[in-house]
């Protein structure tokens, strides 16, 4: 039990030590200037720009759709208001048409 305590805590000694000669490293790089480093965080920044770049376009792309389709039924209904207009004018003169013709073959 104790040796398990011991390998816990020397573990976590361990990870510590470890960490902090990482964070050290880092540092040090950042101060000398290391151009890797750098480059790193620049590509990482790039790629995120580009990641965000992307996830508009896909959305500007969608609205953009959703907008056309929108605009498309809003012409086909007024196409199809207007042609049943016509049909029924059309109708309407028909009926006209055979009432006036009717009222003539009576007299």
């Amino acid at each position: 039990m104790a040796d398990d305590g011991l390998q816990l805590k020397s573990d976590r000694e361990a990870r510590i030590a470890a960490r902090r000669k990482r964070i050290q490293e880092k540092l040090a790089a950042i101060r000398q200037g290391d151009s890797t480093a750098a480059q790193e965080a620049t590509q990482q920044q790039e790629s995120s720009k580009t990641n965000q770049q992307l996830i508009e376009s896909s959305r500007r792309l969608l609205r953009l759709k959703d907008d056309t389709q929108t605009a498309v039924t809003a012409v086909r209904v007024q196409g199809d208001e207007l042609e049943n207009s016509r049909r029924q004018r059309e109708e309407h003169m028909r009926q006209v048409r055979c009432q006036h013709t009717s009222i003539i073959q009576l007299q």
